[in-house]
């Protein structure tokens, strides 16, 4: 508005100015228009910069989301298709059963893995069979029927089943190693009649039992992986990973990076995740679990209630 007012009064100006105005008058009117032009151009400099800036950033935004919709497509058109896998943690109190699902491609030749399922088997751990090893079977039964649901039937002989035994089978194999043995194969022979590809039952170490404990944690706390604005897995800038301890029923773990790897070489392992390798420190503390820490426990008490009557019945054979 204030433009055209202005534009107004200068054509009105410029009318009366043919009639009326002397020389000296006429080269100020022109002195006054020449300085409204260079105000024009100084206005419409001061806009271009501007103007630009945000023709930049729309094409910029037009550009960000048009890669994000192709990349997802990719990731939709070559993507292979979802792999399962079956791992049973047999730990001395119980054995629960978990199934995990990844897709086929790999990030730097690790999966990307999610927990889909988890089922307790009901009753004690595998390691109180010792004298009853038929009777794992039935136990299993009822969460392997509800995993056989979970996974599509087609991929059935594809998935593999890993079963892994902690503290409760390692110290049945030092008290009893046929015991553990036979454990070991009445569970075998039980997975060999699934429909599943069954790798093997095994008693793993403590340190691996404690490096998996690590890895767990980590993994959920997303120190090995991330999301980026592309939708793409990525390494963690700038994330350190943090040490684990596990508190188990029979043993206790502690796992962690070590400042000085070099100082504590015979007790790392190495594990190598998402193009990234990682020295680990990892120590078992066997018998120091709950359960084991309860048994100590109530020794520790049966002892002391009976010392005092232990006494007396010495006091009275001396009589």
């Amino acid at each position: 508005m204030e433009t055209f007012w202005r534009e107004t009064f200068l054509i009105r100006v410029s009318h009366l100015r043919r009639k009326t105005i002397s020389p000296e008058q006429q080269d100020h009117w022109e002195e006054l228009k020449k300085t409204e032009r260079e105000a024009k151009q100084d206005r419409m400099l001061t806009r271009t910069p501007s103007v630009i800036a945000q023709v930049f950033l729309l094409l910029s935004i037009v550009l960000v989301i048009a890669i994000a919709v192709i990349q997802i497509n990719q990731q939709q058109i070559l993507s292979p298709g979802l792999k399962y896998g079956i791992v049973l943690d047999a730990g001395s109190s119980r054995t629960t059963v978990y199934v995990y699902e990844w897709p086929a491609e790999k990030e730097n030749d690790t999966g990307v893995v999610s927990q889909t399922f988890k089922c307790n088997v009901k009753g004690p751990g595998i390691s109180s069979y010792e004298s009853n090893p038929g009777a794992l079977a039935k136990p299993f039964d009822d969460c392997l029927n509800k995993v056989k649901e979970r996974i599509p039937v087609n991929l059935h002989k594809n998935t593999s089943v890993y079963l892994g035994a902690t503290a409760g089978m390692r110290l049945l194999r030092l008290q009893n190693e046929t015991a553990a043995n036979e454990v070991l194969a009445s569970i075998q022979n039980y997975f060999r009649a699934q429909p599943f590809e069954f790798r093997g039952a095994q008693i793993i170490t403590g340190p691996e039992e404690g490096v998996y404990g690590w890895i767990t944690a980590n993994y959920l706390m997303g120190n090995f992986l991330e999301r980026n604005l592309w939708r793409t897995w990525v390494h963690p800038y700038g994330k350190e990973t943090v040490g684990a301890l596990d508190l188990g029923g029979a043993s206790t773990q502690i796992s962690f990076i070590p400042e000085d790897s070099q100082e504590n070489f015979n007790s790392t392992l190495q594990v190598k995740l998402y193009g990234y390798s990682y020295n680990v420190y990892t120590h078992s503390f066997q018998c120091y679990g709950r359960d084991e820490a309860e048994k100590r426990l109530l020794a520790l008490l049966l002892q002391v209630c009976l010392r005092p009557f232990a006494m007396l019945l010495l006091q009275l054979s001396n009589v």
